[in-house]
């Protein structure tokens, strides 16, 4: 077979591995280096995507994919790198092979077929969906091949998606997510639209963000569609709406609905607590409009639609500390997978009902703003759960090096692999402590956090020391990290520059640093450790000309200079 027909068969069945693995096979044949490393990347890549976050295999898996990305990325997208860089956005390499792209309309349609002769790209996040190029853009003939696309947040008009829609070859889609908030109205020919479009016969997972629809008005095409993850944001709920999504013959099947958005009050508690409602809610997501007072949580969560109920995110509710006790009093968490209390008031007796609640497959836990303090974190430490979260948000909660040291000396949180510790500093209101080189340096030394991955300290103290002993750990393997927001020093640019772990950041962080502007970043910029694959974040730091045309050199779209596209 030649490489274009493994290519073609890699892009007909893009869930399936084999073809994938017997291309691998047929270029370690061919002899060349190149060759044989592009073969270890589709392995390589392949075996992560069969693997657990929190697989021991991931670290040498991971680490070998970065080398190989590093060296072959730009060989491997080919020319058309050059040729989409402006309306090429942000791309990711899966199973070996270039499948997702996120790149505006007008690009789309100036150089989509060559994209896809060249890749099996099969997911697609469109930007700028409003410039007029949908049109042209519906004739293509490569549509056949996208199985997942998103319209974005850029809200085109009905009319332009309509276009998309009525593409007559965009007939494998799967995943479709849309926004059409834009409009003066909900716009009555949209249920009639998605149950007659070719496009979303074959659909399983629909994303709808309209501030104007109430959701219900889609349960004409939903009940007898192949729809099971239904994803409602932003949406214009109602109760009567609600009970009728989660009573009807849609829901009565395998599916699993989100909920997220400030339009969840407790108008809407009987939908959940009908007696025909069926379990199917998986995920809610609170919003700044929803009043602390009104939230009935032991109601809610006991509420048969809320029955496999696994992701809750209370952010912006400013629960009290009675309430988050409550919550923590319900067998909510012994199911929960996620659980999100940003700017809720936590505090220390919160934590320590929260931490000896049984919730053994807790993996995502925000506690950002939520009054912690180091006796907070004192309590965390002690939850039986700890070692299975994965990622850990502790944002603005008045934590000093004591906490961090405690956390790294504790022997526990074994699986987590992104922690966020930023604005813990007197930058923080009445707040007189702050993360510094200390508790850093103890994280560097600890080896229960061996698996962390991406670590924030934006706006803590930590200075160049402690960066130093973070990138120099014998332990942490980082692929992101966050800086900025105060003043740095001027050696910081120096021990970024020097160490060989900076070719494994894939995301760097110094902005709002103005100490790193003019020519402070050239060494940086010099760099033989500075990786192809980093997207570094400048933005107002002020650097020279000279500066940034060095790192676009280097980094092309992934150097973020000034306010950028939104991303996903």
């Amino acid at each position: 077979m030649s490489h274009a027909a493994f290519l073609s068969a890699i892009t007909d069945s893009p869930d399936d591995d084999t073809a994938r693995l017997v291309y691998a096979d047929f270029l370690d044949e061919q002899g060349s280096p190149g060759e044989k490393d592009r073969a270890e990347f589709i392995r390589t890549q392949v075996r992560l995507g069969t693997l657990g976050e929190t697989d021991p295999e991931r670290t040498a898996l991971e680490d070998r994919e970065n080398e190989l990305l590093r060296k072959y990325e730009r060989v491997w997208i080919g020319p058309l790198h050059d040729r989409l860089a402006r309306g090429l956005a942000r791309w990711r390499f899966e199973r070996g092979f270039l499948t997702t792209v996120q790149v505006t309309a007008a690009a789309l349609a100036n150089r989509g077929a060559a994209l896809f002769e060249a890749h099996p790209v099969s997911r697609v996040r469109l930007l700028e969906v409003g410039t007029g190029a949908e049109r042209s853009l519906a004739r293509a003939r490569w549509w056949s091949h996208v199985r997942d696309l998103d319209t974005g947040r850029t809200a085109p008009t009905f009319a332009r998606l309509e276009a998309l829609l009525r593409a007559p070859h965009l007939t494998r889609l799967r995943a479709f997510g849309f926004d059409t908030s834009v409009e003066n109205g909900p716009n009555p020919i949209l249920p009639d639209l998605l149950a007659t479009s070719p496009a979303t016969a074959n659909l399983e997972e629909l994303h709808v963000r309209d501030r104007r629809r109430d959701p219900a008005e889609l349960l004409p095409f939903l009940n007898g569609s192949r729809v099971r993850v239904l994803k409602l944001s932003q949406n214009a709920l109602t109760q009567e709406g609600l009970r009728a999504l989660l009573t009807s013959p849609f829901a009565a099947g395998d599916v699993r609905v989100h909920l997220e958005g400030p339009r969840l009050g407790p108008e809407l508690w009987p939908a959940f607590t009908a007696k025909k409602a069926r379990p199917v809610v998986e995920r809610i997501g609170f919003g700044t409009r929803t009043q602390p007072a009104a939230l009935d949580l032991t109601t809610l969560l006991s509420s048969p639609a809320a029955a496999n109920l696994t992701a809750l995110d209370l952010g912006e509710t400013k629960l009290s500390g009675a309430a988050i006790r409550e919550l923590a009093a319900t067998d909510f968490l012994a199911r929960a997978t996620e659980l999100r209390l940003t700017r809720c008031y936590v505090g220390v007796k919160g934590m320590a009902a929260l931490a000896a609640a049984p919730a053994p497959n807790l993996r995502k836990l925000a506690l950002g703003e939520t009054e912690l303090k180091a006796r907070g974190v004192f309590k965390l430490c002690e939850a039986p759960w700890a070692d299975a979260l994965t990622e850990l948000d502790l944002m603005r909660n008045a934590i000093d090096d004591d906490a961090l040291a405690d956390m790294a000396g504790s022997g526990r949180f074994t699986n987590l692999r992104h922690l966020d510790l930023r604005v813990n500093s007197p930058d923080l209101e009445r707040c007189t402590v702050a993360i510094g080189d200390r508790g850093v340096m103890a994280l560097a030394a600890a080896p229960n956090f061996a698996r962390l991955r991406s670590l924030n300290l934006y706006r803590t103290r930590v200075t160049a020391r402690g960066v130093e002993a973070l990138l120099s750990s014998p332990h942490l393997r980082l692929a992101g990290l966050e800086l900025g927001g105060y003043d740095l020093g001027s050696d910081l640019p120096a021990v970024l520059a020097r160490s060989p772990a900076l070719a494994r950041l894939t995301a760097l962080s110094l902005s709002f640093t103005p100490s790193l502007g003019g020519d402070a970043l050239l060494p940086l910029a010099e760099s033989p450790h500075l990786s192809p694959l980093c997207r570094l974040d400048v933005r107002y730091c002020h650097v020279s000309d000279r500066v940034a045309a060095a790192l676009a050199a280097r980094l092309g779209r992934r150097l973020e200079n000034h306010p950028t596209v939104e991303t996903w």
